[in-house]
């Protein structure tokens, strides 16, 4: 049975709320499965069945097909609902700029955070974690100065016109460190991460909740770790 309803796979600690967010703007109706990922229910046999790949978020289309990978969840939605706010057209003179932001963040500087929260899952050792997690530090550093630099003379990341990618870099810049720290080390993302919440109250509202979100994880997990000034 065919319906007009998406279905949101998502996690706590995933992007699921930057799909939430262009579902949101399009104010399309959906509802939220979320996933224990810590007991694994994004492994268990009835997820792997719907999507084999074990990722969240996934989006479970109103015809019943899946799909996973959140920067394709998000152009999809954009293309297929009439979002031309958030994406340059084919062959607009900034779209190549819009593909290489989108393209940085998803292939340079999302891996390096899943190295930075999870150093365990990449190490041989315990002992080696700490290590791991030192090094993602200086590459998350070294790839948020490549936008830092550029947002000192941009707006938004196209330079004027607000896009999906700005949508990107605000979600990691209010999540990837203690936001006081941050703010301090990137003080242009920080303003940047503000101007993002005022384009919309749905963006404002699902940063808000992810900054949350974030400042707890930092509460609860890592109480008196990972200060930027001692780091890096």
């Amino acid at each position: 049975m065919i319906t007009d309803q998406y279905i949101v796979y998502g996690g706590q600690y995933t992007r699921t709320g930057l799909v939430l967010m262009v579902l949101d703007y399009a104010q399309l109706n959906y509802r939220v499965e979320l996933l224990d990922l810590a007991a694994g229910e994004h492994k268990s046999p009835d997820f792997l069945k719907l999507n084999p790949a074990g990722f969240v978020p996934a989006m479970q289309l109103p015809d019943g097909e899946v799909m996973h990978e959140t920067p394709a969840i998000m152009l999809y939605l954009a293309e297929t609902h009439g979002l031309a706010e958030l994406l340059p057209e084919p062959g607009a003179r900034d779209r190549a700029q819009f593909l290489t932001g989108l393209f940085f963040c998803t292939n340079d500087i999302q891996p390096e955070i899943k190295r930075y929260y999870f150093p365990a899952r990449y190490a041989e050792s315990e002992d080696a974690a700490p290590a791991i997690h030192a090094q993602a530090l200086a590459m998350l550093m070294e790839r948020f100065g490549v936008l830092e630099r550029r947002l000192l003379d941009h707006k938004f990341y196209l330079g004027d016109r607000f896009s999906m990618v700005d949508l990107i870099i605000a979600f990691w810049a209010t999540s990837v460190f203690p936001r006081a720290q941050f703010v301090d080390a990137c003080p242009a993302l920080g303003r940047h991460a503000e101007r993002v919440g005022l384009c919309s109250h749905v963006f404002a509202r699902h940063i808000g909740d992810h900054s949350v979100a974030s400042e707890r994880y930092w509460r609860e997990r890592l109480p008196h770790q990972h200060r930027i000034e001692e780091e890096h």
